[in-house]
């Protein structure tokens, strides 16, 4: 009996001991807890400033959205700057209606480069192509033209040049109207591209007349396409009801 009650006081001081420990320990974790509510707190007031470099420990469980933001927001970003670059493959799925919003604005720029682009290739065609018999014109020529010349010259290559024009193509048009004129036209310039090289660049030089631009060709081999040439039209079938003949002249680049 006396021995148990000499080791009340010691059994009594432990249990106090404990208790007090377990109050350090409660503040302790209470103060954790407050410094991660703060973390998470400065985290999110720096994203809504729009300030993307937060730095939120890994453990801090209220931080988690905010690093989760974070994470979506450096994507977005991302991908806005690859629009800009012209990348139009990008969708958002995270951000509600804003989302939607950027998605539909994605479409619409997609949209307008690709109206843009379209529009350049029209308008480039309208500038180099006759629109009558839609090979090229005398503005396109000239810049082949001097190219062609250039690499004659640096490489040595033989360069050719044919140029025709129909007879008496003021008759036609008299005789059979300015329609059937222009399909004469449509028709020998159909005649001409038939019978050419890819490499031969054939244009439009103004009404009735039309050049021919023939590279790695001597003047010899250049004057049989010409006349090869003048035989087709001669006898090809015409938009008109009598015989159509071009007078040709050739010559070679020196």
């Amino acid at each position: 009996m006396c021995l148990t009650k000499g080791r009340l006081p010691t059994i009594l001081s432990i249990r106090k001991a404990s208790t007090a420990e377990r109050k350090n320990q409660f503040c302790e974790d209470l103060a954790a807890l407050l410094n991660q509510i703060k973390e998470a707190y400065e985290c999110t007031k720096k994203l809504s400033e729009g300030n993307l470099d937060i730095n939120c420990s890994k453990t801090n469980f209220f931080a988690m959205p905010a690093k989760k933001l974070q994470s979506n927001l450096n994507h977005l970003t991302w991908q806005a700057q690859q629009i800009s670059d012209g990348d139009y493959n990008h969708k958002v799925s995270f951000l509600g209606d804003f989302s939607e919003a950027f998605n539909k604005m994605t479409e619409s720029l997609k949209e307008k480069d690709a109206l843009e682009k379209r529009l350049i290739e029209v308008l480039e065609e309208k500038a180099t192509t006759d629109s009558l018999t839609k090979i090229a014109n005398r503005s396109k020529f000239n810049e082949i033209l001097t190219h062609e010349m250039e690499r004659a010259d640096r490489y040595q290559n033989e360069l050719s040049l044919i140029m025709l024009d129909i007879d008496h193509f003021k008759k036609i048009n008299d005789t059979y109207g300015h329609i059937r004129g222009d399909e004469t036209l449509k028709r020998l310039a159909e005649i001409v591209e038939n019978n050419i090289r890819k490499s031969d660049f054939f244009a439009r030089w103004g009404g009735e007349e039309f050049i021919l631009l023939v590279p790695h060709t001597s003047l010899d081999n250049a004057a049989m396409l010409a006349e090869k040439l003048r035989k087709l039209i001669k006898t090809a079938k015409q938009a008109v009801d009598c015989q159509v003949t071009c007078s040709f002249g050739v010559t070679h680049f020196k």
